[in-house]
Order: C-alpha cells, then structure tokens, then sequence
C-alpha cells in the first residue's frame, strides 16, 4: 500500500521524531510504500529513514526550489515544477493519507487534501496523527466548523483523529479471512476481496452491526480508539459490540444477550448493551478496544 505522509522538514525533539520513527517501522515491516515530499531534513528524514532500514520503498517528490535538499537514495524521486503539482502528484501516488505536525505547509497540504475530499475528487481515507495533542485546537476548530453548519458532511467522514500511530494498524493477509467492524475500516488493498455483512439483533446501535469480510492477499488498515487487546475465541468468549473491532472470519458470532446496566450508573445512557458471543477452533481470534458507555 502507498501511505503518503505530509509533515514537517523541521529538527524536533523526541515528542515527536520518536512516535514518528515508530510509525515509520511499523509501515516498512508491513512492506509498504512511503510518499512523502523527499526531504532529507528533519522529521521527514527520520520518518523516510525509519520506513527504508524496516524493509519498505521511498517514492518522493520534491519541488523545483528544493530539489538540493531531496533524498539521493530514495526507490523514486519526482520533482515538480511548483507546490500545486507536488500536492497533486502526491495524492495521485497515494492509496490513503497520514497527517503529522508540521507547519503551514503541512496544514496547507492537509486543508487542501480535506477540501478535494469534501468535493467528493477523492475517496482515500485521510488520517491525522495527534502526537503529544498537537492538533488539539485544529480538531476544535474543525468541530466548530461541523456544528456551526460549516461543513456539508460529516467530520468523521472526512479524516479520523488518532492520538498516535499505535491506533492504526495494518494486517496482512495471505490468502486467509478477516471480519472488520464497518467503522474501524481505514483503508484496503484493491487486491483483496470483500463483503459488507451486517449482524441484527435488538439493541444493537442502528438495529444491526456491519462488518466487512475480507478474503484473499493484500493489507486492511484497522483504526482503533485506544490500544486494542487480541484475545481467543476457545471455546467461547462474550464480547461488548460497541468494543468489538475485529475477528477471525472462521469464528462464529451469535448475538448473546442484553445486558442491562443501572441507569444511574452512566447518566444519559440508555444502560443497555448487547454481548456478541464468539465461537471457534485454536487458532480463531476477536480484537476488542476499550469502549466507554
């Protein structure tokens, strides 16, 4: 998968050059592929560094007035005649987009990319790296903006918030299956074959739960909030399915029960909930992330 990352050229100190490292491994072990502006200084280095000694390719591109300051080494490097054709270019090699900290430039690339999505000129998922609450006040500015009517969809369905990279995260397949909560698909590769289910049940949110089942070789991003938790499905294991994000295509799901909580326990809350109950052999799996009610 192509991630194009749009970040700042600036020397920072270790809030964010060491969760952009971090990052920056977890895409080159997935063998994935970096876009980013082919800069050799500061974090774009480190995060361009990072990507390339984990195994993955760089495709840069740079711009004519900085073309001296390009990575000499990168698998592809592309310099363009002004900053409009290198953000377009940099969306047409992309499969989905990563926002880090940066400066004017990287917000002016970031509005840009969410401007072209809010006109429907692209559908790539777009996420926005919250490092040490970075972007606290922009993701305040963009929910004004939603609540005072000026944005004509939904935030959510323009870029998703994550406090760090430890809430994305890229499974491979290998020719075997994998069920993914409709909400927590980021992005997939066009290799892979894939099928929206919905599980129904009475008080279940919406009246029904819509998964994507997916088949075949090729890599699914599954955003989660928080720090997500594997656990086994043998012989069986009862799960929230507001906290359900993920499983085994092989496990079976039956929808268990309906809890109901105090209702002064969780004022504004209904205090009911619905347990998905999952079955299967060794092997099969759920992902759970914590939820709060």
């Amino acid at each position: 998968m192509n991630i194009c990352v749009f970040l700042s050229a600036a020397d920072l100190d270790d809030r964010y050059t060491v969760p952009a490292r971090e990052f920056a491994e977890l895409l080159g072990r997935g063998g994935h592929t970096l876009v980013w502006g082919g800069s050799e200084s500061g974090l774009m280095k480190v995060v361009a560094d990072g990507v390339q000694e984990a195994g993955g390719r760089l495709v840069g591109v740079s711009v004519d007035f900085l073309a001296a300051k390009a990575r000499t080494n990168a698998d592809e490097m592309v310099i363009a005649k002004d900053l409009a054709e290198r953000k377009a270019l940099l969306l047409e090699k992309s499969d989905a987009i990563v926002i880090m900290v940066g400066g004017t430039g990287t917000l002016d690339e970031a509005t840009e990319i969410l401007e072209l999505k809010k006109h429907g000129k692209h559908t790539k998922p777009v996420v926005l790296l919250n490092t040490a609450g970075f972007y606290d006040g922009l993701r305040q500015q963009f929910r004004r903006m939603e609540d005072e009517g000026f944005l004509p969809v939904p935030l959510t369905d323009l870029v998703f918030f994550a406090e760090d990279g430890s809430h994305l995260h890229p499974v491979e397949l290998q020719g075997d299956g994998i069920c993914v909560s409709a909400e927590n698909v980021l992005a997939f590769d066009e290799s892979l074959q894939y099928e929206v289910r919905r599980i129904e049940g009475h008080g279940i949110p919406g009246g029904a739960l819509f998964t994507m089942q997916f088949h075949g070789t090729g890599t699914v991003v599954v955003k989660t909030h928080g720090t997500p938790v594997v656990l086994p499905v043998t012989p069986t294991t009862f799960a929230d399915c507001n906290a359900v994000v993920a499983w085994s295509s092989a496990a079976q799901v039956i929808i268990s029960s309906q809890v109901r909580l105090r209702r002064n326990a969780y004022p504004g809350h209904s205090g009911e909930t619905v347990n998905l109950q999952f079955r299967g052999a060794p092997g099969n799996f759920i992902v759970v992330q914590p939820y709060e009610v």
